[in-house]
């Protein structure tokens, strides 16, 4: 089932995030869109599976994979291949550290990456390639758990009276709570120390608030 209504929020999500990359100055706060689009992708993963769960009696992992596979890898790969000959006739800076931007874009992990290489969103000295698939590596992330999280849970309450008010309520308590516990972390991260502020904008858990606030409501819907 499609939610047309959720295609101007992606739109704003999605406004957002370019014009912050074309007009930082001017919209510092632009990259607040990514929060929006990280729900919008909570909400909608987590509408479709409560579908499926309450409708079929259960998550077709195998299904699921393979549609977000489909979906996802092969324009990840068009995105790289054109990216690779914009970089390498344009400007050869680009291409310092190529193998490693490339092997973290091309496997979900470039914002493990950026972690690791202690790298800063908004200080690149050397730019990056594949920076934005960061935000991709942390949906990707969240598209694995979170069917396998839900499967489990039903299998906790499927043999229940009232299964599906119980497993509602009971998933609504867990977004929260999820929710909750990322936020906290993210807040005693900075406040801990202010040079954890790149770690905390790539870290899947301080940035997994976001989907689960999406998954609440779509419990809620």
């Amino acid at each position: 089932m499609r939610i047309k209504g959720l295609d101007y929020i992606r739109l704003l999500g999605i406004f957002l995030v370019v014009f912050y990359h074309l007009f930082s100055g001017f919209l510092p706060g632009g990259f607040f869109g990514v929060n929006v689009l990280f729900v919008l992708s909570g909400f909608l993963i987590s509408f479709h599976l409560l579908d499926e769960i309450y409708e079929g009696g259960d998550i077709d992992l195998k299904k699921f994979y393979y549609k977000r596979f489909v979906r996802i890898f092969p324009p990840l790969l068009l995105m790289i291949f054109l990216t690779n000959i914009a970089a390498f006739f344009i400007k050869k800076d680009f291409t310092v550290g190529y193998f490693d931007q490339f092997i973290s874009a091309l496997s979900f992990n470039y914002n493990i990456f950026e972690i690791i290489r202690g790298g800063s969103y908004e200080g690149q000295f050397i730019k990056s390639l594949f920076m934005p698939t960061w935000s991709l590596a942390i949906e990707v992330h969240f598209y694995i758990l979170w069917p396998l999280f839900l499967s489990f849970l039903y299998k906790i309450y499927k043999d229940e009276d009232y299964f599906k008010k119980r497993f509602s309520a009971s998933l609504m308590k867990i977004t929260l709570l999820f929710y909750l516990l990322s936020y906290l972390l993210m807040v005693s991260l900075v406040l801990k120390d202010k040079n954890l502020i790149s770690f905390v904008y790539f870290f899947d858990l301080s940035r997994m608030g976001s989907f689960v606030f999406g998954s609440f409501l779509a419990c809620f819907v």
